[in-house]
């Protein structure tokens, strides 16, 4: 009877490391959910006006995004600022893990400096325990008619990965032409498109030490938002 259970213990102790291995056992993203400005510690301090928040647990316990967005105007002219700020309880406090600011400053012109409604995502893809927070946001200053600047941020436990590059304004007006090539084709990495019309990143290489899942989610949102 001994060595039968000897073996089985074996069994059990090899399963147990496999799956810790390939991450099936890690602790994966809980209690996901968007809270109001009230819902957020008063403890927590961050700039701007509020957009929207969301409060999740993970590895690094429970964890709060919040994006907030600020205008500042002068005598002809306008700015607008975007931030972002993650916060993560530890023991009887919260420590930020990474904060982000863009803007578009002192434009005379039609100010476009917006997060996208809706298209912030909160997942752990590779299956180790820590969100991949995505956050994506256009940013212009235009007396004409040209595509808005588009940024993909991923942040991964404080690391950043991000695409950049614009959005494509149809040229041609409601019901005219649209892609020439179809959108996959001018999404891509800018040096591989065919030409430069717009709705290109500049370049996936913050992906290249990246699971492949990673690159794949961001290409997917950026099509979702790149037509303007």
């Amino acid at each position: 009877m001994r060595p039968i259970i000897f073996s089985l213990l074996v069994i059990l102790l090899y399963s147990c490391q496999n799956n810790a291995q390939n991450g099936e056992g890690s602790v994966s993203i809980k209690e996901l959910t968007s809270v109001s400005y009230d819902q957020i510690p008063r403890s927590l301090k961050f700039k701007g006006d509020f957009s929207s928040a969301w409060r999740w647990s993970d590895q690094n316990g429970e964890n709060i995004l919040v994006l907030s967005t600020e205008s500042r105007y002068g005598g002809y002219d306008e700015s607008q600022f975007l931030y972002g700020i993650h916060f993560a309880k530890q023991g009887g406090g919260y420590e930020t893990i990474w904060k982000m600011i863009d803007h578009e400053k002192d434009c005379y012109f039609d100010l476009t400096c917006r997060f996208f409604p809706g298209a912030t995502t909160i997942t752990d893809l590779d299956g180790d325990g820590f969100a991949e927070i995505k956050l994506q946001y256009e940013t212009a200053c235009r007396s004409d008619v040209s595509g808005a600047t588009m940024k993909l941020l991923m942040y991964e436990n404080g690391k950043k990965r991000a695409l950049r590059g614009t959005r494509w304004l149809n040229p041609y007006g409601k019901g005219g032409k649209s892609f020439p090539y179809g959108i996959d084709e001018m999404c891509k990495d800018r040096f591989r498109a065919r030409d430069y019309n717009g709705g290109q990143y500049e370049s996936d290489n913050d992906f290249a030490d990246a699971p492949p899942s990673f690159l794949d989610h961001a290409k997917q949102e950026w099509r979702k938002y790149v037509v303007e």
